[in-house]
C-alpha cells in the first residue's frame, strides 16, 4: 500500500479508513514501503476519531508499536501532519481548499519526494486550527500512551509533543 493511501485512509469521514490503518500498524510485516506511516496514519486520524485513539492505545498496550515509530508519532500527535503536496513538481500549485492555505499560512512544514515512487506529499503543523478542547484531547491521549509503553524512546516523543502543545 502506498503513501497517498495511507494518507487518505486517516482521512476518511466517520472513521472509515480506522480498520485498515489498524490493520497494517498492527502487521509487522505488512506490505509497506514506510512501515512507520500506518502508525503515522493512525495517530493522525485521533484527532477526529475515537476508535483511532483507542486503536493506537491498544497496540502501545501490547507492545505492538516499534521503537522507529515513536519519534514520528510524537511529532503527528503535537500537530505535524501529513498532508498531500499542495503543488505539483514544478512549483504550479494545486487547487487547496484548506484552512492553511487560505489563511495564507506557509507551505509545508517538511516536503517529500520519493523519486523513484513519484511519490510527493508534506507534514504541516494544523494545532492553528485545534480548537482547546481538542488540543486538551489530545494531551489526555499522549498521557494515556505515556502510562500504555514503558518504552524510553516513546516517554521521549510522547513527552516532547506534551510540552509543545503547552502554551
Amino acid at each position: 500500500m502506498g503513501q497517498y493511501a495511507l494518507i487518505a485512509l486517516a482521512g476518511l469521514p466517520d472513521g472509515e479508513g480506522i480498520p485498515t490503518l489498524t490493520s497494517l500498524a498492527a502487521t509487522r510485516d505488512a506490505p509497506i514501503e514506510n512501515p512507520v506511516l500506518p502508525f503515522q496514519a493512525l495517530a493522525q486520524a485521533t484527532t477526529a476519531s475515537p476508535e483511532a485513539a483507542e486503536a493506537l492505545l491498544d497496540l502501545a498496550r501490547s507492545d505492538r508499536i516499534p521503537d522507529q515509530a515513536w519519534s514520528a508519532l510524537g511529532d503527528v500527535l503535537a500537530g505535524k501532519h501529513l498532508r498531500f503536496a499542495r503543488s505539483m513538481f514544478d512549483g504550479t500549485p494545486l487547487a487547496d481548499g484548506s484552512p492553511n492555505a487560505a489563511a495564507g499560512r506557509p507551505s509545508a512544514w517538511k516536503s517529500y519526494y520519493i523519486e523513484w515512487m513519484n511519490v510527493r506529499y508534506e507534514q504541516d503543523v494544523v494545532t492553528a486550527e485545534w480548537s482547546p478542547d481538542q488540543v486538551q484531547q489530545q494531551v489526555a491521549l499522549i498521557d494515556a500512551l505515556l502510562a500504555a509503553t514503558s518504552s524510553p524512546l516513546a516517554a521521549q516523543a510522547l513527552q516532547q509533543a506534551r510540552a509543545s502543545l503547552q502554551f
